[in-house]
């Protein structure tokens, strides 16, 4: 179900490759606070492994969109982090994630998905882009400490295979099952904006579809924290010129307090098992 024999051999090749010199045109620098005192080069190779994963145990769908799309735009700001040294401008980024989102939307509303404002037709894309793009930049902003963002979006997905049983959310289950392997307890690969953003983005995609997306808020409370987190620390400082956390998002904050990045993953999932049970509860009251 979640699983299929493609996973296997990626898996393999994955070994293979954090075996092998070419995984150095992958890597990064990134800083894990307390828990490496040193920067490590570890690779940007979790997108990749997902998005293969995703795709080949799929027949093409709407969702391939969102994978593709986000996907091309994560690449090319891995791609500029790792051998340009700088960042991919915002207003660029974003107005290449309204398009893919917009693309998106419009096979969605021809093929059956969720239409939340009948009178007022063109709202449906402006709500759509805002849901997707929200989704996939606050996984995005999540993917900060080992297998964090892997276990968030594990139980969202679980979430839409419970109440829809889309083979889409299973498929998308046991990509960022198999990505775990290898980034959980200590991280071996990271996703990288190239699976952080696309895997964000489809797991918007499958909340709006679905017409799911206002449940998003609470299954999902742990993306909402964090990025609600980031957005209060940037507010207070530009306003005040105060730090309301020692570092966002709020998984930073910990882990400058003295907590293990174990720690906080791991009570962060609980939090956000948490959510989903009270979401499904809720759902099927």
């Amino acid at each position: 179900m979640f699983f299929s024999y493609f996973d296997v051999f990626l898996a393999l090749g994955m070994l293979f490759f954090l075996k092998s010199p070419y995984k150095s045109c992958l890597s990064a620098g990134r800083r894990e606070f307390l828990d490496h005192k040193e920067d490590k080069r570890i690779p940007l190779a979790g997108g990749w492994l997902i998005f293969f994963s995703f795709l080949l145990k799929n027949n093409f769908s709407i969702f391939h969109i969102l994978l593709f799309s986000f996907g091309l735009i994560g690449m090319v700001d891995d791609f500029i982090k790792i051998h340009k040294k700088g960042a991919f401008k915002i207003k660029y980024r974003l107005l290449l994630e309204f398009l893919a989102s917009f693309v998106f939307i419009y096979f969605s509303l021809n093929n059956g998905g969720f239409i939340r404002f009948e009178s007022f037709y063109f709202l449906n894309y402006l709500w759509g882009a805002l849901v997707i793009i929200s989704s996939a930049n606050a996984f995005n902003l999540t993917d900060g400490v080992d297998g964090l963002a892997g276990f968030l979006g594990i139980f969202s997905c679980l979430f839409i295979y419970l109440v829809t049983g889309s083979f889409v959310s299973s498929a998308l289950i046991g990509s960022l099952l198999l990505f775990l392997i290898f980034n959980f307890p200590f991280a071996k690969i990271y996703l990288g904006d190239l699976g952080s953003l696309s895997v964000g983005a489809v797991l918007g995609g499958l909340f709006l579809y679905y017409g799911l997306e206002f449940w998003y808020l609470l299954v999902g409370f742990m993306f909402v924290l964090e990025t609600l987190s980031a957005i209060i620390q940037i507010f207070s400082i530009r306003m005040f010129n105060k730090k309301v956390f020692l570092m966002s998002p709020l998984h930073h904050h910990f882990e400058l307090k003295g907590y293990s990045s174990l720690y906080i993953t791991l009570a962060f999932a609980l939090l956000s098992c948490v959510c989903l049970a009270f979401s499904l509860t809720l759902y099927y009251k």
